[in-house]
């Protein structure tokens, strides 16, 4: 049985530069292969994460025989991965209430759809870096999904465990979530993300919402409807 290649970058600024070699031990206990990047601060939260897209396919195409897994910086694992040995779904996506995309942790296979959501995320996140990454990937997805039948792995929520607050209450919380496989620290909640023109993922329209609910994915047109889906509305 073998994994994919697990993957992550990190800009040089706390606490990310800490969390990484947290990570690195992580994998390096359960001896996984992994392709960690350093690149540049740009400057805010928000565009920092839009280089997530374009790191997954750089290394997506550097190992054109494996899948890939993206591990976010400040998360670890506190488990062996077991679910994602021989990992053969076009993609793996944590989805939240039905319809919304959770970022932190996910999967490419090396099939051409999970080729093409990839590349349409790189697109979307190129073009408007305002919009949170996982906002544009759950685009990216419906978008193929519309166009191919696409085969998904959805991640349970009850192997996601996220970090609170006072070494005891995590020491419970932990405990009480023994099923948890990854650990996320959200350093969002301590560095300074406020950019009031950010599009984050309460700014979804309904509509789209509801057609993923009911599984009845459409394509956006960027030309006609950009400012629905990808533009925040500051009024």
């Amino acid at each position: 049985m073998s994994y994919p290649i697990f993957c992550s970058y990190f800009t040089d600024n706390y606490p990310y530069n800490i969390y990484i070699k947290e990570l690195k031990k992580s994998l390096d206990k359960f001896n996984l292969k992994y392709e960690i990047l350093k690149l540049s601060n740009q400057g805010d939260w928000v565009s920092n994460c839009a280089q997530k897209a374009e790191s997954i396919q750089k290394i997506f195409y550097k190992y054109p025989h494996n899948p890939i897994f993206w591990l976010d910086a400040d998360s670890e694992l506190l488990k062996e991965p077991v679910l994602l040995k021989n990992f053969d779904s076009d993609l793996a996506i944590n989805l939240r209430d039905g319809w919304n995309v959770w970022s932190s942790q996910i999967g490419f296979g090396k099939s051409d759809i999970a080729e093409k959501i990839l590349n349409r995320w790189v697109k979307y996140c190129k073009e408007f870096p305002n919009v949170w990454d996982q906002v544009s990937l759950g685009y990216a997805w419906a978008d193929i999904h519309s166009e191919n039948n696409v085969n998904t792995l959805f991640l349970d929520d009850e192997i996601f465990i996220k970090k609170t607050k006072g070494k005891y209450l995590q020491f419970f919380n932990n405990l009480f979530n023994y099923k948890a496989i990854f650990f996320n620290k959200q350093a969002s909640r301590i560095i300074d993300t406020k950019n009031q023109n950010q599009f984050t993922s309460n700014d979804v329209p309904s509509i789209w919402r509801t057609s993923v609910k009911q599984k009845k994915y459409y394509k956006i047109d960027i030309s006609k409807e950009s400012n629905l889906y990808l533009k925040k509305n500051l009024k």
